[in-house]
């Protein structure tokens, strides 16, 4: 699996254009938060067992892995088109990025990741986290309009 892991990871630097590279890298943050809160679980420590600022990483960790595969692609999409100067694509994939936290494709507060409708979920952190990828793309496309002028 280590030798895999390695392989698809070069392949990934290899096979895109230099100046996407930090996009690549940046894709690899939720899919290591995934492996931190899965070795974290596997060594037995439980929510539980946590308090101030060990439980406030641990539940950020919990989030960011939630919906990795998702969040990987939205970062990942929105740093190449940054990259690239494309605001309008990296507006597109931040809003993108807002509605799949509002529902928990990214970024659930739940322990299993589950998907939920908005109106039903207690904690907030969802909702901060889509406004915060709606500001972003807000931004982005003033940013067009600032880029024109």
């Amino acid at each position: 699996m280590i030798f895999i892991g390695l392989e698809i990871t070069s392949q990934a630097f290899r096979r895109v254009p230099e100046a996407h590279a930090p996009a690549v890298a940046m894709c690899f943050i939720p899919s290591i938060a995934n492996l931190v809160v899965i070795e974290i679980a596997q060594l037995g420590i439980k929510e539980v067992y946590l308090s101030g600022k060990s439980l406030l990483t641990y539940n950020i960790l919990k989030m960011l892995s939630n919906g990795f595969i998702v969040t990987a692609l939205i970062w990942g999409a929105t740093m190449v088109s940054l990259i690239d100067e494309n605001l309008k694509r990296a507006s597109l994939y931040l809003f993108l990025g807002a509605i799949f936290s509002l529902f928990g494709l990214m970024h659930s507060p739940y322990a299993n990741g589950e998907l939920f409708l908005p109106w039903n979920v207690t904690d907030k952190t969802p909702l901060y986290l889509s406004v915060s990828y709606l500001i972003l793309s807000v931004l982005s496309l003033c940013s067009v309009k600032l880029k024109k002028e």
